[in-house]
């Protein structure tokens, strides 16, 4: 995923999800422009409209929400709407493409859709920004500029808490506030608040986001504060344990057990039991088992993880494209991981202390073993399907997604825990990708090897060398060369699809073979993975035959190689992280190309809900 740092208006120096946009409308009667007051329902301007781009231009996400709508929506036109974790939604209106799906997470800096010109109400070319908190509009300066007054998400203090300058316990202490103040959230992570007539910085664990009671925002006589028996940061613990990671909450000890919840970095848990190498703990997202590597116990510190970076990401002085870069580093620079706050790790890299955004850094836990699984003889003896008690009672399932990955699971489950447990991903996770990628099958019912012939790829291979034996016998969509495929044997012959079923597919691929065997092959995906030949070196194969030969052998090769090429052979891969973290959009553009991320990215999470149903 590429991210993108907002851009500072010089004019106002408010950050916008526009490069290069002017504000041509502000919020509200004074922003509004005289000339349309009486076109708007409440007679002004309920966001920020920002022009002078051509349409297309990509508008970037401000921060991390999930995406709740997306679509027409009357006069806004094309519309996405992301509501934060503290209850503000984010509306961006007038699009002309959308590049995000409803209950997509996204993060701050990753592009959602591109300005645009539709709905009744615009006026040209340009984005309508607004913030809302519930269905009322709100002034976004707050959220803009990064020195206004901060009017954001009200919250509680639950005991006497200290404000800090900064997101850490070693920053300077500004002042204390007592139980009960009032603080106003202007961002999140360590939050940033306004309190007392200053701004600074409290940690969220000890927050309450339940409405306030009436206050002031001012802090209590200094002997009401005296007379809390602590004062807390966050680096205080008093629980049994906090969590180092982003641990799986699993059902049972091990990798096999569904997981319940995905726990932040830093919650603090309760010690319930251990078994081996795995902790039974209770959070506030409730009671399960983490591998006790992601766990420090009895209020010591937990030794840095260590990682490298996998692009060239920027080293920020805070968790958001918000605050200064520090540095800008390189790929595969070395560093330590001190805390994780809001998506990004808080790192000590190159003589440096700030923050990354975690999907730019792969850590040592998650890195592998150089190498390919296929050279490995143990698991030519795993078993391929589940234990009897471990296979799903397709009784009363009539859902298509649960369907098949359901099939997915009880034909490939036990050979899926085995794998999913050596790259430390959730088994239900690869079964959801073989359960889309090929219905959950790797051969046909006849034993034959279920293949996807793409016309536009041979072409690559082939046919741009010979366009006009190719262009008598193939064609795509030359825009969106993904679709509108067809062939015929002959010339005179009736065009046919060759997606129209297996057969179809075998007869255009023979045909294909019979002019280029190693194109055609290169050309095709193959198994339950659904792997492209081309991609054979990247699953340990000299060479493509030898990846056909292979796949046609039985589905255990294409288990192992949907394995392989998922980790890579070096020791990191983004599509492993994307997996390990159930980021099934990422994974997506990685796996299958970016035409149809949204399309892929939709349909696995789908089946990875549908399979996390079926086995509860």
């Amino acid at each position: 995923m590429t991210l993108t740092q907002l851009y500072t208006d010089p004019a106002t120096g408010w950050m916008l999800p526009v490069w290069g946009g002017v504000i041509t409308q502000g919020y509200g009667p004074e922003g509004t422009d005289p000339s349309v007051r009486d076109s708007y329902v409440k007679g002004y301007h309920t966001g920020i409209d920002i022009a002078g781009v051509p349409e297309g231009t990509p508008v970037i996400s401000p921060g991390e929400g999930a995406v709740s709508f997306v679509g027409p929506n009357g006069g806004y036109g094309n519309c996405v709407i992301i509501d934060r974790d503290d209850g503000i939604a984010m509306l961006f209106g007038h699009l002309c493409t959308i590049a995000v799906q409803v209950g997509q997470r996204v993060v701050a800096g990753q592009e959602i859709g591109g300005v645009g010109n539709t709905g009744s109400n615009t006026t040209g070319v340009h984005l309508h920004y607004e913030y809302r908190r519930g269905s009322e509009d709100i002034d976004p300066t707050p959220f803009l500029h990064p020195n206004a007054a901060p009017v954001g998400l009200h919250a509680r203090v639950t005991e006497a808490l200290n404000l800090r300058e900064g997101p850490s316990a070693d920053t300077r202490l500004l002042g204390t506030a007592p139980a009960g103040a009032e603080v106003t959230i202007i961002r999140q992570g360590w939050y940033p608040v306004w309190w007392d007539g200053r701004e600074g910085w409290m940690y969220g664990g000890f927050l309450d986001f339940a409405p306030p009671a009436a206050s002031n925002g001012h802090a209590a006589p200094l002997e009401e504060a005296e007379a809390e028996p602590t004062v807390t940061d966050a680096a205080v613990a008093t629980r049994s344990g906090v969590t180092t990671g982003r641990p799986n909450l699993r059902s049972g000890p091990g990798m096999e057990f569904p997981v319940l919840a995905v726990l932040a970095g830093g919650v603090a848990v309760e010690l319930m039991s251990e078994t081996g190498e795995w902790l039974e703990v209770k959070a506030a997202a409730g009671q399960g088992f983490v591998h006790a590597s992601l766990v420090t116990l009895d209020g010591r510190t937990a030794p840095p993880r260590a990682g490298r970076t996998i692009a060239s990401p920027n080293l920020r002085s805070g968790p958001g494209t918000a605050f200064p870069v520090l540095r800008e580093l390189s790929p595969g620079t070395p560093l330590q991981v001190i805390e994780e706050q809001s998506g990004y790790l808080r790192v000590s890299a190159g003589g440096l202390t700030g923050f990354v955004h975690r999907d730019f850094v792969m850590l040592d836990e998650h890195a592998v073993v150089p190498g390919f699984l296929r050279t490995r003889p143990d698991l030519a003896a795993a078993p391929v399907e589940p234990p009897d008690a471990e296979r799903i009672n397709l009784d009363g399932v009539t859902g298509d997604v649960e369907r098949r990955v359901a099939g997915a699971w009880n034909r490939y489950g036990g050979l899926l825990t085995v794998m999913s447990h050596e790259l430390d991903i959730d088994a239900g996770v690869a079964a959801a990708v073989l359960a889309i990628e090929a219905g959950g099958r790797g051969l046909g019912e006849t034993g034959k090897l279920i293949i996807r012939f793409e016309s536009h790829i041979f072409f690559d291979h082939w046919g741009r060398d010979h366009p006009d034996v190719f262009t008598r016998h193939f064609s795509f969509d030359a825009e969106r060369p993904w679709q509108e495929h067809w062939w015929r044997p002959s010339a005179g012959a009736v065009w046919a699809d060759p997606h129209a079923d297996q057969s179809s597919e075998w007869a255009a691929f023979e045909f294909a073979c019979s002019l280029d065997d190693t194109a055609a092959k290169s050309s095709i995906s193959m198994g339950a993975p659904q792997i492209m030949g081309f991609n054979c070196t990247g699953i340990g194969c000299e060479s493509v035959q030898e990846m056909f030969d292979a796949f046609c052998a039985g589905e255990r090769h294409q288990i192992i190689g949907f394995f392989d090429f998922v980790r890579g052979a070096g020791s990191e891969s983004p599509r492993l992280l994307a997996l390990q973290r159930q980021d099934f959009y990422t994974f997506a553009a990685l796996y299958n190309g970016t035409g149809q991320v949204a399309t892929y990215g939709s349909m696995m999470t789908n089946a990875f809900d549908a399979f996390k149903r079926l086995r509860a």
